[in-house]
């Protein structure tokens, strides 16, 4: 996984890695709810 230190870029690599790896949605899904 990207690091989250590279805010904009990073971001929208993972935005692109998120449609491609179904683990990275189920990450993000994670990291939303214990937000």
């Amino acid at each position: 996984m990207l690091s989250q230190d590279q805010p904009g870029v990073g971001r929208e690599l993972s935005n692109i890695y998120i449609i491609t790896d179904p683990l990275s949605l189920f990450m993000l899904l994670f990291s939303i709810l214990n937000a």
